[in-house]
């Protein structure tokens, strides 16, 4: 459109491709974002493999990005990622990878943070793929892959307290879900302090819960009324509880484990939990209820036999009337 506007124009091909990009990148080098976005989107539209289609997807995308479109802002990211390197590759590796990781596509967001990994030049960049490594690992349930990268990014001296911190857990995790529960509560005991109530009391309800999983109910306890008297985390907190209620089944406490489990159903508010304890609940009085009917049944059995027996007594011992003469 812009070309239009000039008078006599004739431009070859070349020539229009720079004048159609020039257009937009005036828009978006003097801060007009929005106007560039329909600038940069008609550009690539005539020409999506033109000469300065690398720097408008970019820029698109960067524009993009400010208006929270991500979805959108990720095609461009792509399109800079599948090109020859270039200026503009390792943010679009990085951008790219985060916004697959938000949107949890976290094959795809591996895949590029590896590649930023191997690809980058900047320190800060490479440690940041090594978080998403560590990350995408551990969501796409490659816990020994994400044992090592975990202990990777704890090899960086440079880290902070809370990516110390998520990668212990990590590897926690990743030892707990393998079944691995000896190195898992080594981790966890790491953890156990931390200044992220979620990490600190997930590893304190760990060690409860093993203690219920070995039978040894009493520590279990224990250990959930510690919890109770200095609670980190609200939902760490309510699932402590449930556990104690699970403990009162177990001791065939029925009454106070339903009054326990009722405890989250009135006060915490989280559906999770709640429709957990509620699915306890509803366990402990169906087997009342099954209970209650077999008692039943099995006390109507024994009067009808005793019926019975005075019913068949009764005609043993009855006499015969007297006949008349």
């Amino acid at each position: 459109e812009y070309i239009k506007t000039i008078p006599d124009a004739n431009f070859t091909v070349n020539e229009e491709d720079s004048i159609t990009f020039e257009a937009a990148e005036n828009l978006y080098m003097s801060g007009e974002c929005k106007k560039s976005i329909k600038g940069f989107r008609d550009y690539l539209k005539k020409f999506p493999v033109g000469f300065f289609s690398v720097n408008a997807n970019y820029y698109l995308a960067d524009c993009l990005m400010k208006e929270n479109k991500k979805d959108s802002a990720l095609i461009s990211y792509m399109f800079i990622c599948s090109a020859p390197k270039n200026m503009f590759t390792e943010n679009s590796l990085l951008n790219a990878a985060n916004i697959s990781y938000e949107t949890k596509d976290y094959k795809q967001a591996n895949d590029l943070y590896k590649r930023l990994q191997k690809e980058t030049e900047v320190n800060n960049h490479k440690a940041l793929a090594e978080v998403g490594i560590m990350r995408t690992d551990f969501y796409l349930s490659q816990f020994e892959a994400s044992l090592l990268s975990a202990q990777k990014v704890l090899s960086n001296a440079k880290n902070t307290s809370s990516t110390n911190d998520e990668a212990n857990y990590i590897i926690a995790k990743s030892y707990y879900s393998t079944k691995d529960t000896v190195n898992a509560l080594k981790e966890f005991t790491k953890l156990k302090k931390s200044k992220n109530g979620d990490y600190s009391g997930e590893a304190n309800y760990v060690f409860a819960e093993n203690a219920f999983n070995n039978q040894k109910n009493a520590e279990a306890e224990k250990l959930i009324l510690a919890i109770s008297a200095n609670p980190t985390s609200e939902y760490w907190l309510a699932k402590s509880i449930i556990l104690l209620g699970d403990i009162y089944v177990k001791k065939n406490k029925n009454m106070i484990a339903k009054q326990t489990y009722q405890s989250i159903v009135e006060n915490y508010d989280g559906q999770e939990l709640v429709d957990i304890a509620k699915a306890k609940i509803k366990e402990i009085e169906n087997a009342e209820n099954a209970l209650k009917e077999k008692t039943q049944i099995k006390a109507q059995q024994t009067k009808q036999e005793v019926d019975e027996i005075i019913i068949d007594g009764g005609s043993s011992n009855s006499k015969p009337l007297p006949q008349a003469n």
